[in-house]
């Protein structure tokens, strides 16, 4: 439910859209959402320890023909791209509670309307 509502508030901002939102939901999970573009993004949100998150594409983001595609963490893809990855980065996330970044790997630059969604258990 709640990647329905960030996706359809994303929607509403498509000439502002921002770099990345985050949002949590009652059930205790954060969402980070980025360009896929970017490539690099600080996950925010108070995040449970150890990380449980689970990452995923999305294209044509907020609109009826949205399509999502499961991304494996890299430590366990065994080569396959788009992979991601977590890092603590103090350094760079000064700003978000967890203060970890999430990074995609991938093999060839992502389309223009592909957004990567990040899921993490919060804390």
């Amino acid at each position: 439910m709640l990647r329905v509502i960030v996706a359809l508030w994303l929607a509403g901002c498509a000439t502002d859209r921002p770099s990345s939102a985050s949002e949590t939901s009652e059930g205790g999970v954060v969402e980070t959402i980025f360009a896929a573009s970017d490539g690099t993004t600080c996950l925010d949100g108070e995040l449970a320890q150890p990380l449980s998150c689970t990452a995923y594409d999305a294209q044509n983001l907020g609109t009826g023909s949205q399509v999502e595609y499961l991304l494996p963490n890299c430590a366990y893809a065994d080569g396959a791209l788009p992979c991601w990855t977590t890092t603590l980065a103090p350094d760079m996330c000064v700003t978000t509670p967890s203060q970890y970044d999430v990074a995609v790997t991938r093999d060839e630059p992502p389309a223009d309307n592909l957004y990567t969604i990040v899921a993490c258990a919060a804390r």
